[in-house]
């Protein structure tokens, strides 16, 4: 457990996912299918297939741990409510926002009851919920949530701790669908500064949030500022995370990006590279194309809203 708490934290989800199923291979055998530890190994490796984009297999997996848990623990239990608050996020990286939203509204008001509206827990359920309301478009009230828990991890661990750095990062997102570019910049450069300080340039937690600064000087016609960002880590990606979620969005953005510097030809070959990729195909069919039909009414030119943000493939 403890090497695969550091190699996660290190962003090497392939590595956790491998022994991970080595780990669950090895419960399921000697201690058996319902046993709370073989339930724990199980709900690890749905976390990490959900880090990678897997999100019909983190769904099953957290299905299974929240059934089990609830049954043996109670609904009310803390296992049970992350189990729940896990399969909340799948259901959101499949698209299915109703249902992320009314699980994530049970496990909030569960640890509010439990553990008091100040609990880490309570202010992480919060910004789990404010994502699934930004998929949805209620952009208003996404900013509302995630102001009051952005004051909480302020006051509670202060203004430089990883979590506070997180919840603005979150919020800069939130800003930038609403076309509230310049405080999108300014927040997110700030947590970026942060990230690369706490947790190195290959970390995903850094590269989401160059892409997302990327997207942020896109929406603003700095094109220029946005492809040095994107051209820079790209590669780091590609080796890093080949075939992830943040990964293609990345590299469409640079594409993208490289057209409307006039480098079109280049822009085109490597959308069309893109296009023939399965996965690149299934993720932008789920959540790309969608996002950039709903930001193109949001008005404003559409060459600068049609981009896509790495950081909400990411949960942090």
């Amino acid at each position: 457990v403890d090497m695969t708490n550091q190699w996660g934290s290190q962003g090497y989800y392939k590595e956790v996912e491998a022994l991970e199923i080595t780990i669950l291979d090895y419960q399921w055998e000697r201690l058996g299918p319902s046993n709370l530890s073989t339930i724990q190994a199980l709900a690890m490796l749905g976390g990490t297939r959900q880090l990678l984009g897997l999100y019909d297999d983190a769904a099953t997996l957290a299905s299974h741990a929240y059934e089990v848990r609830k049954k043996i623990l109670g609904a009310q239990h803390a296992d049970s409510m992350f189990s729940l608050q896990c399969l909340s996020m799948a259901w959101r990286g499949l698209g299915r926002y109703e249902e992320a939203e009314a699980a994530q509204r049970q496990v909030l008001a569960v640890r509010k009851r439990i553990l008091g509206s100040t609990n880490k827990d309570t202010v992480e359920s919060m910004q789990y919920l404010a994502w699934v309301l930004t998929f949805m478009e209620r952009y208003d009230e996404a900013e509302a949530i995630e102001l009051e828990a952005l004051e909480l991890r302020r006051s509670s661990f202060g203004s430089e701790h990883p979590d506070y750095i997180n919840a603005l990062g979150n919020l800069s997102t939130t800003w930038y669908y609403q076309g509230r570019y310049s405080e999108a910049e300014v927040a997110q450069k700030q947590a970026l500064h942060h990230y690369r300080i706490t947790y190195g340039p290959g970390h995903p937690f850094c590269l989401d949030s160059i892409c997302t600064l990327g997207s942020i000087y896109y929406a603003q016609g700095k094109y220029e500022e946005a492809e040095a960002l994107e051209s820079a880590t790209v590669d780091l990606r590609k080796e890093l995370y080949p075939g992830s979620p943040g990964t293609l969005t990345a590299m469409l953005n640079l594409a993208v990006s490289r057209y409307m510097l006039g480098r079109r030809v280049e822009g085109m070959e490597r959308m069309k590279t893109l296009r023939g990729m399965e996965r690149f195909v299934l993720i932008m069919r789920r959540d790309g194309w969608k996002s950039g039909r709903r930001r193109r009414r949001t008005g404003g030119s559409w060459r600068r809203k049609r981009r896509w943000n790495c950081s909400i493939y990411m949960m942090m």
